[in-house]
């Protein structure tokens, strides 16, 4: 009889216990993912103060920000948006969404999107235009990828699309924004930083 109940104990015991391990998974997929995206947006960074111009933005997006992913990929040096930069085998990277916000300052707001691809042979991902409705809550035209960050184009402000309706995890700008990833998937995207910054004349 008292084999029979310190049996039972154990078994329930043992149920709490594997339950535990795919939570402990889960956690700790988002804390190296938090590690590795607040990295890679620091390294960002550095290569824009260094790959970005005046002449690049200047006039272009002192009203709102726009996708300048593909003037700090040089097609002569296509590693500058993965991460290590010039790596050859590696899932993560960064996309980039600038503007200026004054005339004639080198004061420049940067948005800045680290991502892992799914699979290696995954292309890279790329900024979608979408529409945040009159709420500030909601999609209400565009890719609706779950995790991805939504950038109100007008001022920076982000929330993340956390259901396939287009909900958004937080009130922001309506209008105009950028999102990362395919219609009705989980987006490629682990974070998403502001930043304001000066860059190379």
């Amino acid at each position: 009889m008292e084999l029979m109940i310190s049996l039972g104990i154990l078994g329930v015991g043992l149920s709490f216990v594997a339950t535990a391990f795919p939570t402990g998974m889960l956690e700790n997929k988002r804390s190296v993912d938090n590690t590795l995206s607040t990295i890679i947006a620091e390294n960002a960074v550095s290569v824009c103060r260094v790959k970005l111009s005046h002449s690049a933005i200047k006039g272009s997006t002192s009203a709102t920000l726009s996708d300048k992913t593909l003037i700090i990929n040089n097609p002569a040096d296509e590693g500058d948006l993965i991460y290590p930069t010039g790596s050859t085998d590696t899932r993560y990277g960064w996309l980039i969404l600038a503007r200026q916000p004054a005339a004639d300052d080198n004061d420049y707001q940067l948005a800045i999107v680290p991502y892992r691809k799914f699979l290696n042979g995954d292309p890279a991902p790329t900024f979608s235009s979408v529409t945040v409705d009159g709420t500030g809550e909601k999609l209400s035209s565009g890719n609706k990828s779950i995790g991805s960050p939504v950038i109100s184009g007008a001022d920076g402000t982000y929330a993340f699309v956390v259901n396939l309706q287009g909900d958004l995890s937080g009130k922001i700008t309506a209008g105009p924004a950028w999102a990362v990833g395919a219609d009705g998937k989980n987006s490629p995207a682990i974070g998403c930083y502001l930043v304001r910054t000066t860059i190379a004349p």
